[in-house]
């Protein structure tokens, strides 16, 4: 007969977290709301929005506003602004999807957030169709040059992002 040793217990196995400088970018971000118009087909004509002094209420400045969306969300995903202050600037859809993606990059960061100024390089707006704008967006957040895209609708007297792309 021949004595074995009975082979070593594993090594407990500590959790994984990913580093954040290893290819998992927190501000990365793609959200789209399910029912976006294409501007393939024609939309029907919507009644204006007229208000009790029986003017038309004016749009903000489709260029400005995509620039501050964006620049929100990009704060919102750094940790820097609360979530909740988009929500009536986002569709459900593309809101629900950022403050996921807000929470799980809060998670993952290691110490409170950073102050980092976001500044808005350019803003090339484009017209879809009426009510309708896209605009592609240059931003730089402390640490790289980013580009994003955006698609904003009127939404009952006020833009509303119906999707919001980050790279």
């Amino acid at each position: 007969m021949s004595v074995l040793t009975a082979p070593a217990a594993p090594a407990p196995l500590k959790p994984v977290r990913p580093d954040p400088g290893s290819g998992w970018d927190p501000v990365a971000f793609t959200a789209a709301a399910g029912s976006y118009h294409t501007g393939d087909d024609d939309l029907p004509v919507r009644p204006q929005l007229v208000w009790s002094n029986g003017r038309l209420r004016e749009l903000p400045d489709p260029q400005t506003w995509a620039g501050t969306v964006v620049r929100a969300c990009v704060e919102a995903l750094h940790g820097t602004r609360a979530t909740a202050q988009l929500h009536r600037w986002l569709d459900p859809e593309v809101f629900t999807a950022l403050h996921r993606r807000a929470t799980l990059a809060a998670r993952i960061r290691r110490g409170p957030p950073r102050g980092r100024a976001v500044r808005i390089r350019r803003v090339r707006p484009c017209r879809v169709a009426p009510g309708i704008w896209e605009a592609a967006v240059v931003l730089v957040d402390g640490r790289r040059v980013r580009a994003a895209a955006v698609r904003i609708e009127e939404h009952r007297g006020h833009w509303r992002a119906t999707a919001v792309q980050i790279a």
